[in-house]
């Protein structure tokens, strides 16, 4: 387990400064050049994306069916085996 360390201001000035220097200099936003991009290429992306999570959606609904079956079985061989006991 870590050692816990009481946090003095002389140690949180120290880490902040460390973290500083890990960002190094940081640019301004408006002198940064971005590079463009259209749209049209991502949009295949997100469309497989979505008819995948619908994909998903339906087998989920298959196997929730299964399962009410399943759970419905279960409860008729519970109900069938404690009638036996009782006899």
């Amino acid at each position: 387990m870590a050692r816990v360390v009481k946090l003095s201001i002389s140690n949180l000035k120290r880490l902040i400064a460390e973290e500083k220097a890990k960002l190094g200099a940081i640019k301004d936003v408006e002198k940064t050049k971005a590079k463009e991009v259209e749209a049209d290429g991502f949009a295949d992306t997100l469309e497989k994306d979505v008819d995948h999570a619908k994909a998903l959606k339906v087998r989920e609904a298959k196997l929730r069916r299964a399962l009410k079956l399943v759970r419905e079985q279960r409860v008729k061989l519970s109900r069938k085996s404690r009638s036996k006991r009782k006899k």
